[in-house]
């Protein structure tokens, strides 16, 4: 069976599993609009695809569960990790389950403790965020998270993180979701674009995009004054990264790094452009059929997975990042272009819209925003947090004192005006 060269060209692998077609939720803006195939996985479909990283002797894979939801599978979750540890030992795996939270009790939350598992909530924040996912959901995601940073406080504290799923209509609500989360004690916290739902952008979102970038700003220093921590993940480092890989392709979707498998067997490079979980229209049709990698069990599923750089190479959308545009303008010209990070699925999702290399607006728009409170954030730390981030260490501590200094100096002040008296001759009286 032929094997890929993944220890050359990628130390970190990744499997994302599916595991489960259902979901207890009914998210409005999930992508997933067309579920079809079993409703949940076999174990011959899972271990296939767990033997080929395996056979492959790649470095720290990571596998991730997802769905649907994957906790409606735990027996098989379970399964896949036990499995995975036997063979490779506790530690070189990285497991992650990307979970709505709902369904993680006492028993499971202990279990992904024990084996170290990554927990990724999908919670938007304060109820009148997460009602496009379901009512009550908020309280029930606190409470989970309670249970879990009571029960396991370390595990808590590095392997929890929350993503957020920002629309329009949520916007005002982004600094106090994002208040929310500190408050729970959270140490990460993604925030993401829904994709594929405005036409155009208008000023007025713009502007109230910027606003809430502020306060999330002003309430990160200070949180990062408090703790030393930056749970909001685009107020750390630099973004994104290189405008284009150098192979040309504008994402990894088009590249042997990684794949998922759906619960038939089915194998995609990005579950966007999977047949099996949302109808494909014109514009994504191409790169989806590029894309496939066909059944999981096949023999040739290697051979498809090294192959697919050069076949992705030719498909518009998933290339030509200097071609790209959006409302704002040319892509090529602006100049957060270095930090901008391009899903080619938002392009195939925006209704009506037939341009390979045409840009979800709001997508642009938070790019843009998120870079703009990334300056910011840095500005009022003095740099310190990137520093420590590029290993400057020293430099870091010095940017650290700099910005408590300048916060501290003005209280201590003295509060004469003009010179300070002269010290008498002989000393104080």
């Amino acid at each position: 069976m032929p094997t890929l060269d993944w220890q050359a060209g990628t130390p970190n692998p990744r499997l994302t599993l599916l595991l489960s077609a259902r979901c207890n939720l009914s998210c409005a803006y999930c992508y997933q609009e067309a579920r079809t195939g079993p409703a949940s996985m076999s174990w011959e479909v899972a271990r296939a695809a767990l033997d080929l990283l395996l056979r492959n002797r790649v470095h720290s894979p990571q596998i991730e569960f997802n769905g649907g939801e994957p906790l409606l599978e735990p027996e098989l979750l379970e399964r896949c990790i036990r499995y995975m540890e036997a063979r490779v030992g506790r530690g070189d795996a990285r497991f992650v389950v990307v979970t709505n939270g709902t369904l993680l009790d006492a028993r499971l939350g202990s279990l992904l403790a024990s084996h170290d598992v990554e927990i990724r909530v999908s919670w938007d924040g304060v109820k009148e965020a997460q009602r496009w996912r379901g009512r009550e959901t908020t309280a029930r995601a606190q409470e989970t998270l309670k249970a879990i940073q009571r029960d396991h406080p370390r595990y808590f504290a590095y392997r929890v993180s929350v993503n957020m799923a920002l629309m329009p209509s949520t916007i005002e609500d982004l600094a106090r979701s994002c208040r929310l989360f500190l408050k729970v004690g959270l140490s990460s916290i993604g925030i993401y674009p829904v994709l594929g739902r405005v036409e155009r952008m208008s000023s007025e979102v713009f502007g109230a995009l910027g606003a809430q970038m502020e306060e999330v700003v002003a309430d990160g220093v200070g949180h990062w004054r408090k703790t030393g921590s930056v749970p909001v993940s685009f107020l750390r480092g630099k973004e994104g990264g290189p405008t284009q890989a150098p192979d040309g392709l504008c994402c990894s979707a088009g590249n042997s790094s990684g794949f998922c498998v759906d619960t038939a067997g089915s194998g995609w490079s990005c579950p966007w452009f999977a047949k099996s979980l949302r109808p494909q229209g014109p514009l994504a049709r191409e790169a989806s059929d590029t894309l496939d990698l066909g059944c999981i069990l096949d023999p040739s599923f290697p051979q498809r997975l090294a192959e697919l750089p050069t076949k992705a190479a030719r498909v518009p959308l998933l290339t030509c990042r200097s071609d790209k545009h959006s409302s704002a303008g040319a892509c090529k010209d602006c100049e957060i272009l270095g930090e901008c990070y391009h899903c080619p699925a938002s392009t195939a999702c925006m209704p009506g819209n037939s341009d390979p290399h045409r840009v979800d607006d709001f997508a642009c728009a938070f790019t843009r925003a998120t870079a703009a409170a990334r300056r910011g954030f840095h500005e009022k730390t003095a740099g310190a947090v990137l520093a420590a981030q590029e290993g400057d260490i020293r430099s870091a501590l010095h940017r650290l004192t700099e910005a408590i200094r300048g916060e501290l100096e003005p209280q201590f002040r003295p509060r004469t005006r003009g010179r300070l008296p002269r010290q008498p001759q002989g000393g104080v009286r």
